[in-house]
């Protein structure tokens, strides 16, 4: 299986190499998940890694909506560990007068 590190920054956010860009002053904000599966066990000891890819970024007027697919993968093993799809909202910070 390839690397997946190209996924996500040293600080576990998600980047993405889209022409949008989301607010860099901006308090980030785990909204929920709107879908989870969980479709195979992970054996004790299994080796795994998480991939997250950006699928979409709306608006929302007082605030950015990310929805985000995350795969938890298990080496060796075809089927992932987990499939979901997260949303984060990204709220704009104003500096202190």
């Amino acid at each position: 299986m390839p690397s997946l590190a190209r996924s996500t920054s040293g600080t576990g956010r998600t980047t993405t190499s889209s022409s949008r860009r989301v607010a860099r002053s901006a308090a980030p904000m785990f909204y929920g998940y709107d879908k989870v599966r969980l479709p195979t066990a992970v054996p004790v000891g299994s080796a795994i890694r998480m991939r997250a890819d950006v699928v979409d970024v709306v608006d929302l007027g007082v605030a950015e909506q990310l929805t985000v697919d995350l795969t938890i993968e298990i080496d060796g093993v075809d089927r992932p560990a987990c499939v979901a799809r997260a949303l984060f909202r990204h709220y704009p910070v104003k500096p202190p007068d």
